[in-house]
């Protein structure tokens, strides 16, 4: 039978979300089936030749529609954990209409690329001996290893998390990971057909990174980053230069010629969600951490802070006064951050590089939650009143 029905408007339907082939659907239809995608993954719609009114299957949608909604919370906490084991949370539902809408079938799904962890940072330094030992004496991490013109750094299980390379902001790299092959290729392909310039990394270059593959990309501003297949582990504990407390590294701060626009970019092509705003600076996830990238208008590219998360607010404290014996320049904090409720220390270190220590971030597992929208002043930055001596900071 030939293709005989009207093409299907896609307005309304979610960024994100293609149209293989067409059948007919009212908006409210269309609105149904893209709240149901958004919150778990494909649905599929196929006619049959035999009479079947639509009613019966679109209530069935909604009953379903509801249990979703009750587990939506419960989802979004499992959601990383199910991609990190390889697995792929989907819902599939076969709707049928009448005959005269010609045998077809629309396939709505997500193209969105599924992040299921930060992995590393590359950080350009001037100075390469002189980084390393603010990294190990000063912030407690520990020197894993060292190559050419290359020191590998870390503070928790990852075989790394920044490598030092010599060079400056033309070596910033930030490396997410994803969950396996097939999402690895479908990434390189999303971004290629979105005008991406996408390139992949050599053998060289994933045995520099300790990865199995990888491909580079940039992001509107000119940020660079990877996406990476299998990370490497350590095979030994952390065991760190001075005992700062350090948990994990958790975030990247990044600077933004155009917030808004990179932050289309983030959550048009990746599960990448804003939680909060501070002026035009979005804090964004792909999990249930408040954040683990923070977008700061600026008039350059390249990352802006590094952050840790430590155990304590001892160990933050301990921190406070250890860095200021030893003189080194404290840029904002002791404080609270009034968006992810977490108490902070932010210090600079070389090449202007700045650190920051953090206890008690926000874990969003509210299904209720919705982003918060925070002017761009002190008191957002900082609840108990500190004053912040960072450019992107500051109004």
């Amino acid at each position: 039978m030939a293709d005989t029905s009207p093409d299907l408007e896609t307005d309304g339907l979610p960024h994100g979300y293609t149209v293989e082939k067409t059948v007919a659907l009212s908006p409210g239809i269309r609105d149904l089936i893209g709240r149901i995608g958004e919150a778990v993954g494909p649905v599929i719609l196929e006619t049959d030749e035999e009479e079947t009114a639509p009613s019966a299957k679109i209530d069935e949608l909604r009953k379903d529609l509801q249990e979703i909604e009750e587990l939506r919370g419960e989802l979004m906490g499992l959601r990383g954990r199910i991609a990190s084991n390889g697995y792929t949370l989907c819902y599939r539902r076969r709707l049928f209409f009448r005959k005269t809408c010609a045998k077809t079938i629309a396939t709505y799904h997500s193209r969105m690329i599924e992040i299921i962890d930060l992995s590393y940072l590359r950080v350009g330094a001037a100075d390469l001996e002189e980084a390393v030992l603010f990294a190990t004496e000063t912030i407690g991490l520990q020197e894993v290893r060292r190559e050419d013109d290359r020191i590998y750094v870390r503070g928790d299980e990852r075989d790394h998390d920044i490598c030092y390379v010599k060079g400056g902001v033309e070596e910033h790299v930030v490396g997410f990971e994803v969950a396996n092959d097939q999402a690895l290729q479908a990434a390189y392909a999303e971004l290629d057909a979105a005008g991406a310039s996408v390139e992949w990394g050599t053998d060289a270059e994933k045995t520099d990174r300790r990865v199995v593959d990888f491909f580079k990309f940039s992001d509107p501003s000119g940020n660079r980053f990877e996406i990476v297949l299998r990370p490497f582990k350590s095979t030994r504990r952390y065991f760190p230069t001075r005992d700062a407390g350090i948990a994990e590294f958790s975030h990247v701060g990044l600077k933004t010629t155009d917030a808004p626009r990179d932050e289309k970019f983030w959550t048009t092509n990746f599960n990448i969600r804003p939680n909060d705003w501070i002026g035009d600076a979005g804090l964004l996830s792909f999990d249930a951490v408040h954040h683990r990238i923070a977008l700061f208008p600026a008039d350059t590219h390249g990352i802006q802070h590094i952050n840790f998360q430590v155990d304590s607010i001892d160990d933050l404290m301990r921190s406070y006064y250890h860095l200021s014996e030893k003189q080194v320049h404290i840029v904002f904090g002791p404080g609270r951050h009034a968006s992810s409720g977490a108490m902070f220390l932010y210090f600079e270190g070389p090449d202007g590089m700045v650190y920051e220590y953090s206890h008690g971030v926000r874990i969003i597992d509210d299904p209720n939650y919705r982003p918060r929208q925070f002017p761009f002043t002190t008191e957002a930055f900082c609840v108990w009143g500190a004053k912040p001596d960072i450019p992107e900071f500051r109004d």
